[in-house]
């Protein structure tokens, strides 16, 4: 768990590619908000589905829990994504920085993931669960939102 939230603090610092798609459905209507608004309201219900699966103690219905609340929100990031990425470019470095700072403080998977670091009892029974391992890991893959990084002059 440690590692992905290590990974949450990197992730507008490393440049990636993505690909360059309009907006339609959940992004566009979202985005009348603001992309950051719509970013953080994405990862709040994510964090949510995490958290109300992981409260359940038998780990098939956590499993089941995290698989359906998974899809709808990995399909609102798809369709978030583009209008993101390219509103994140039109952000300074100073701006992108002061957005991160703001996304470690606003966004309620951050959150989550910092309260589970410290929970040994929900680690260990992660660890214990491959299968629920890797659904924990791929809902918190919502906050990977990859943007290409402009070259410098």
């Amino acid at each position: 768990m440690h590692s992905v939230l290590i990974a949450c603090r990197l992730l507008f610092l490393s440049p990636n590619a993505l690909s360059g798609a309009e907006p339609s459905g959940f992004a566009t209507a979202v985005l009348q908000v603001t992309p950051e608004r719509a970013f953080t309201t994405l990862c709040n219900d994510a964090a949510e589905v995490l958290r109300r699966a992981l409260a359940e103690p038998n780990d098939a219905k956590a499993l089941a829990l995290l698989q359906s609340g998974s899809t709808p929100i990995l399909k609102r990031k798809q369709q978030l994504a583009p209008a993101f990425s390219k509103w994140i470019k039109t952000l300074s470095p100073p701006q992108r920085q002061s957005f991160a700072q703001r996304i470690m403080v606003n966004n309620g998977m951050i959150k989550y993931l910092q309260l589970m670091e410290h929970d040994k009892k929900l680690n260990a029974r992660i660890e214990r669960n491959p299968k629920l391992m890797a659904a924990v890991t791929n809902l918190t893959a919502v906050m990977q939102m990859e943007v290409e990084t402009p070259a410098l002059p």
